[in-house]
């Protein structure tokens, strides 16, 4: 299969990407590549599906990366890496750069939201919990190492339970406009993300709830590379051995 990265709305309006991009950069790498999104449109709870270079000796044959919703030649690795979903199209410097709307950090990365998700390979993805609502801003609690299960947009709807809760990392601020998942997890309008945190109770103030995080996420879910990674990341696995970041 190719490498792919897969995005989710976890808020109900639609929310149009124009002008953002996906950036991928290698575990301890600081030169990013950008894939930008184009004018698409991510529906409310909706998927979109970013496709990346693909993997030697396999195929895509059946599955929704034979069409994705925005194609790129970034070749990602299989163990280790660094996507973040940016609200522009420059380069980013990394994790607290302004325009980050949702990061994902994962294996042996250098950067990560609180701590990376487990390494990925061929085989597994890392998904990020709940369809894609989960977001505490902790890569390594949101993710969980799964087969790959690529969505694009014709993907069916997974409304999130409750509006989901970002707890802001050390906050960039971030644009509002969109969620991979992915977010990546990634997310771009005024839409929320998923709520992963108890809601207040009758005795606790209010200001003791995390605040709603309007824009998209990345939903990180699996990576999938043949060939050894210059610096991209994650959603679905090939049958070939995995690539080296």
């Amino acid at each position: 299969h190719s490498d792919f990265i897969e995005l989710f709305n976890a808020g109900p309006e639609a929310i149009n990407l124009n002008g953002w991009a996906e950036q991928y950069a290698a575990k301890a790498g600081t030169d990013w590549l950008v894939t930008p999104l184009g004018d698409v449109t991510i529906a409310g709870y909706g998927y979109l599906l970013i496709r990346q270079a693909a993997g030697e000796g396999g195929s895509d044959a059946g599955t929704a990366l034979e069409l994705p919703d925005v194609s790129g030649e970034t070749n990602m690795s299989a163990s280790a890496g660094k996507v973040a979903l940016v609200a522009g199209k420059n380069a980013i410097s990394g994790l607290f750069d302004g325009t980050v709307v949702d990061f994902v950090g994962y294996g042996d990365a250098n950067e990560a939201e609180t701590m990376p998700a487990d390494n990925i390979s061929n085989t597994k993805a890392a998904l990020r919990l709940n369809g894609g609502c989960v977001d505490t801003n902790d890569n390594a609690l949101n993710f969980a190492r799964l087969p790959p299960n690529p969505r694009n947009s014709a993907a069916p709807l997974y409304p999130c339970p409750e509006l989901p809760v970002e707890i802001p990392v050390e906050a960039p601020t971030k644009e509002p406009t969109i969620l991979v998942t992915e977010a990546v997890t990634a997310t771009l309008a005024e839409t929320p993300t998923a709520t992963l945190t108890e809601t207040a109770t009758a005795d606790a103030p209010l200001t003791e709830q995390p605040p709603v995080n309007e824009s998209p996420t990345l939903t990180v879910t699996a990576l999938l590379t043949a060939t050894p990674a210059a610096t991209p990341v994650v959603e679905e696995a090939s049958p070939t051995p995995p690539a080296t970041p």
